[in-house]
């Protein structure tokens, strides 16, 4: 298939998608009060439609949720910054902070999909490390691959950080049937992630499943695997990167669940605080922008019976992407000013350099 019809044809699968998304929202929600008999009732009751619900919000318990936000953003660059900075990357934290704000933006102001913004700022990391800095220090072999490597790697302790939260806040909510729903769910990704990546790190393994004739063959394979097996000599940062992760998802699901509050929202707040990150996690997969038509069924689902209807969750998960959106347009005053450039994350003059002797401990070959 020519690169072209190709280009044109994940085009239209995107805004297939994005379409599907928004109609689901449309077709589900209920814009006017309706009648419905509440689990356990006998007798209908009104439920307030999308109107109402936006009409009545309490504004306090929305600001109290933009305000939760505000450490996101700056442990999320400092969390990047860790994994690239232990692989003598030449990147300043302001650099870093600028591009997971340029991240944001391209994530929720330009319809590239939830990872949209991982690309440009791959792109932005991999254009700052290359050639010196201003100390004329020379990054590590490969530092954009590593460079890459490291958004990767960034969003995966992320997703694990969301991971452990719904973990931790699962039993926590209770012996309910939500409880278990979440618990079940978040072990078992968990266990997943665990034996994936002893498969790919084990030697027996990497033997026997080709991996290592790979990084023989293959250039390319090659220096993806050695950029992604540096890391196993900095194994705490790694522990580090997904511990950070814990306390950014629980400011953004303790935001999110204030946002409900202010709507009505019965559930009680460590139900949420499982709930929530589940669907963060299906969000994040590239389906459809901003997790639009899939987050809400899946929060739908986890929900059933604890009281809180499909228009209560569709307008605490709409609050909870209008937090990132302001945000993600501070980012866009950074791509205005040539943040997502690159560029200005080599060091300055007067602050620290990297170390600019390459990596030479054997973590290339497994």
């Amino acid at each position: 298939m020519p690169p072209r019809l190709q280009h044109h044809l994940l085009l239209i699968v995107r805004l297939l998608l994005i379409a599907a998304g928004l109609g689901y929202i449309l077709w589900t929600v209920r814009w006017n009060d309706y009648a419905a008999v509440p689990p356990g009732a006998t007798e209908p009751v009104t439920q307030q439609g999308l109107r109402s619900l936006a009409a009545g919000a309490h504004w306090g318990w929305l600001a109290a949720g933009l305000i939760l936000t505000l450490p996101i953003v700056p442990i999320q660059a400092l969390r990047w910054w860790m994994l690239m900075r232990c692989r003598a990357l030449p990147v300043t934290y302001f650099a870093t902070f600028r591009l997971a704000l340029v991240g944001l933006f391209f994530n929720f102001c330009v319809p590239l999909g939830s990872n949209g913004g991982d690309l440009v700022k791959a792109y932005g990391a991999a254009r700052a490390v290359r050639g010196r800095d201003a100390r004329g220090n020379q990054g590590p072999p490969g530092a954009k691959t590593t460079a890459v490597i490291s958004v990767v790697l960034d969003r995966i302790a992320g997703l694990l950080g969301l991971l452990i939260l719904a973990a931790v806040a699962g039993p926590l909510a209770g012996g309910g049937v939500i409880g278990r729903r979440v618990t079940f769910t978040a072990w078992g990704v968990l266990g997943i992630a665990a034996a994936g990546v002893f498969v790919y790190m084990n030697p027996w393994t990497r033997r026997a499943l080709g991996i290592q004739l790979l990084t023989t063959r293959v250039q390319a394979f090659q220096s993806l695997d050695r950029a992604v097996a540096g890391y196993r000599h900095h194994r705490g940062t790694l522990a580090a990167a997904i511990l950070m992760s814990v306390p950014v998802h629980l400011c953004l699901a303790a935001a999110t669940a204030l946002a409900g509050y202010a709507i009505g929202v019965p559930t009680g707040l460590l139900t949420l605080l499982a709930v929530l990150p589940i669907a963060f996690l299906v969000g994040a997969l590239p389906v459809t922008v901003l997790g639009l038509g899939v987050m809400e069924p899946t929060a739908a689902a986890l929900l059933d019976g604890s009281g809180t209807t499909f228009n209560q969750i569709v307008a605490m998960l709409m609050a909870y992407r209008a937090f990132l959106l302001v945000y993600g347009l501070l980012g866009g005053l950074a791509v205005l000013t040539g943040g997502g450039s690159g560029e200005s994350a080599a060091p300055q003059a007067d602050e620290p350099a990297a170390p600019s002797e390459p990596d030479t401990r054997p973590a290339e070959s497994p």
